[in-house]
């Protein structure tokens, strides 16, 4: 930079409005503002308002510790039973494994599925909703071709199931994977009646589930004879919560029921104060040291109306005064929506 240049743009600020020049008092006040939210700093005044969306902090993480070793076990448990069972159906040495269990919303669990699967949607009896089952084609065409006799390595994965490989297909996913693997497994905490209801070739046409909820995905893998492959069972977290929360090490279903009925029984039990009021008003300090016997003092309430009956402090009834073997008591008429 010249000197010239240094000397036009001293002049240039010089001739700057001095009303253009922010007071200390007037930095504080926007400082203030941005610091309340009153100023939205990098974004321009005609700038797209962004939709306003509730968040479910239950989201972050719906299993507790405790939880996630019981779902844990529960499916190395399965991954067990598969591999043995499918070893025994297929004649060949099979092992499968469990690499991973995760939470994860449905969108994302949608997007990371490839387009070259086997996709099984199912009910998932007793539980709420639909679940997935979903094979690499790959291992998909090897099970086939060693349940037909073959060596259990297809040459290619090209192409769409015929209706008689479906079938094939389906039957040990059904047999083996779900009757043999995750129902013995879960049998301790909930008896399965899982159900096959379709098939589909690409996860994008599947949608059993908000794309924001939370889902269960167990991720196995499976060696051996048939090579390697990848298998993912997918259940909706609301399903399968039921059964899930609070469990622990050598809880048992017989226990988780009568646990429920303790609570049950505990809060039926709890003693609550119950009131029923003639009605309210108010009176001045003065009128309040002045009253003597035989004063009257005027209620909101009418004679010929109902009282309210007030549970814990909260009105819940209305009810009629009189009595009952020689006592006085309330008779309930009606809820009260409102306190």
């Amino acid at each position: 930079m010249t000197p010239d240049d240094t000397d036009s743009l001293l002049d240039s600020a010089d001739q700057l409005d001095a009303s253009a020049i922010l007071s200390n008092d007037e930095v504080d006040a926007l400082l203030s503002a941005i610091h309340e939210g009153d100023v939205v700093v990098g974004k321009s005044g005609d700038a797209k308002e962004h939709r306003i969306r509730p968040y479910d902090f239950r989201q972050v993480s719906r299993l507790s510790r405790v939880d996630k070793q019981r779902l844990q076990y529960i499916h190395e448990s399965a991954a067990v039973n598969i591999g043995a069972a499918m070893s025994m159906y297929l004649r060949g040495v099979v092992e499968c494994r469990l690499i991973a269990l995760e939470e994860i919303s449905y969108r994302n669990f949608a997007d990371s599925i490839t387009s070259n699967v086997h996709v099984v949607v199912m009910n998932i009896k007793p539980m709420e909703g639909a679940g997935i089952i979903i094979v690499d084609m790959d291992l998909v065409l090897n099970i086939i071709d060693k349940s037909l006799g073959g060596p259990g390595i297809y040459s290619s994965s090209e192409g769409t199931l015929t209706e008689v490989e479906a079938t094939i297909i389906n039957t040990i996913i059904r047999d083996v994977i779900i009757f043999e693997g995750l129902a013995v497994s879960w049998k301790e905490n909930v008896e399965l009646n899982w159900n096959i209801e379709r098939t589909e070739a690409d996860m994008r046409v599947v949608q059993i589930a908000r794309d924001d909820e939370l889902m269960m995905s167990a991720n196995f893998a499976v060696d051996g004879d048939l090579g390697f492959g990848r298998m993912i069972v997918c259940i909706p977290f609301a399903s399968i919560e039921e059964f899930v929360a609070g469990f622990g090490e050598g809880t048992t279903k017989q226990d988780k029921e009568q646990e429920e009925l303790d609570l049950r029984d505990g809060v039926e039990r709890a003693p609550l104060d119950i009131a029923a009021v003639l009605g309210e008003t108010e009176i001045t300090v003065a009128d309040l040291f002045s009253l003597k016997g035989g004063d009257v003092i005027r209620l909101d309430n009418k004679a010929k109306h109902a009282l309210d009956l007030r549970v814990e402090g909260r009105t819940k009834f209305e009810c009629r005064l009189g009595t009952y073997h020689r006592r006085k008591a309330v008779r309930v008429e009606a809820a009260r929506s409102k306190d």
